[in-house]
């Protein structure tokens, strides 16, 4: 139904908000200040590539039963599952190299306190018109690259 998709879109959102900065970080902190130029765009080539074919496996299955599955909802139970196996092996084996500066700056400031530092800067962005128009096109934007791929 559309509110069920409507509801995994919206996580799916939240879940790359909070993902995305993370996987930055950290292939920031894990690699040399001369090879990250490399790193980063082996990290965004592996990204197309995987785009690239999961469309493919994404489009021509999105018809078809797998497993007594609709093919479209394999192909998001397939990213999920690899997400998740992902998360739990960085959480498992990447060790954070801030994590003691982290921790002390988190006993000395709530969850609260940062929002009510921050908000303002958030609210004084909305002053200038690109990013509003950059906020306004990124529904309406999006919407068609989410119907394309039934169209093949």
């Amino acid at each position: 139904s559309f509110n069920m998709l409507f509801v995994g879109r919206v996580f799916n959102g939240i879940g790359l908000g909070i993902a995305q900065p993370l996987l930055y970080s950290m292939v920031a902190d894990k690699s040399p200040p001369s090879k990250r130029g490399s790193a980063f765009g082996a990290l965004f080539f592996a990204g197309a590539v995987c785009q690239a074919f999961f469309g493919l496996f994404a489009t021509k299955y999105a018809a078809t039963d797998i497993l007594g599955i609709a093919g479209w909802r394999f192909s998001v139970l397939i990213v999920v599952v690899l997400s998740a196996v992902v998360g739990v092996l960085i959480v498992v084996h990447v060790e954070e190299p801030n994590a003691p500066f982290i921790e002390e700056r988190r006993k000395q400031n709530t969850v609260c306190s940062v929002i009510a530092k921050n908000i303002p800067k958030v609210f004084s962005l909305f002053k200038y018109p690109t990013f509003v128009l950059i906020l306004a096109q990124g529904a309406p934007g999006t919407a068609p690259w989410t119907v394309f791929p039934f169209f093949t």
